[in-house]
């Protein structure tokens, strides 16, 4: 398995709001994480940076207790709540600071988070906008599914996927952590074979990312074994400035393979 992140502030963004987290867990196990912060003045950048830090001290220090022999081992539910006991402290984190920081009050920051088990077993969590793909050499899977008023909109019938992309209120989010005192993100697992692993790549990004390359392009990149995980990186992250990206660019990409 190898993997890689970076973070870019884009081609229209002179601060980067965006953050990203790799973290060995034992031997066979990691945990990625990307967060996209808003705010006024700098506080998107201090929202995605607390709630990473406080999400994967949580989650690092509840799977300590489950290694044995450097190796991690969790039942599904142990993950699940792994999980969502990290989401909530990292909101209950931020939302101290907007107390103890007025002046940062509304902000808040997405988060998408994988723990990744001997390269089969995907626990994810997501508030916000910020995705989880699954690449394989036959399609490109969005995992998460957005909290976006957009995608309300979408799901209601209102307005067509293709429409969406040119929306006005496309980055309008629904969910995310800080903004209200308590959170509801969406949890879930899978597992795959080793055959299924031997084809698949994760890719966890900021909206930065799919606003300027299309799944397509980013599915080309993914799969093209001539590459190395960092000129991978890289391609994705230009291919979206030159798409026409106005955000900042973050992307985590893990092949399991």
């Amino acid at each position: 398995m190898r993997f890689l992140g970076k973070s870019d502030s884009g081609a229209f963004r002179e601060n980067n709001e965006d953050c990203f987290g790799i973290y060995d867990i034992g031997e066979n196990a990691h945990l990625f994480a990307v967060c996209d912060g808003m705010g006024g003045e700098n506080a998107g950048e201090v929202a995605s940076r607390l709630a990473l830090d406080s999400f994967a001290g949580a989650v690092l220090a509840t799977c300590r207790v489950h290694i044995k022999e450097n190796r991690l081992s969790l039942t599904l539910r142990e993950a699940e709540l792994i999980l969502s006991n990290a989401v909530q402290h990292a909101n209950t984190v931020l939302r101290d600071y907007q107390t103890i920081h007025p002046e940062s009050a509304g902000m808040g920051t997405t988060l998408i988070a994988a723990l990744v088990c001997d390269g089969t077993s995907v626990a994810w969590v997501n508030l916000g906008d910020s995705r989880l793909y699954t690449v394989d050499t036959k399609d490109i899977l969005q995992v998460s599914k957005d909290h976006s008023y957009i995608q309300h909109m979408i799901d209601m019938g209102k307005i067509t996927a293709a429409e969406a992309k040119d929306s006005p209120v496309r980055n309008l989010i629904t969910r995310a952590v800080g903004i209200e005192d308590t959170v509801s993100p969406d949890i879930d697992l899978f597992d795959l074979t080793e055959s299924e692993r031997s084809e698949t790549a994760l890719i966890l990004c900021s909206d930065g990312l799919y606003d300027g390359l299309s799944e397509e392009e980013c599915m080309r990149i993914a799969i093209d074994r001539t590459l190395t995980p960092e000129q991978k990186v890289d391609r994705m992250i230009e291919g979206a400035k030159q798409g026409g990206s106005r955000d900042n660019i973050t992307l985590i990409l893990v092949e399991l393979w």
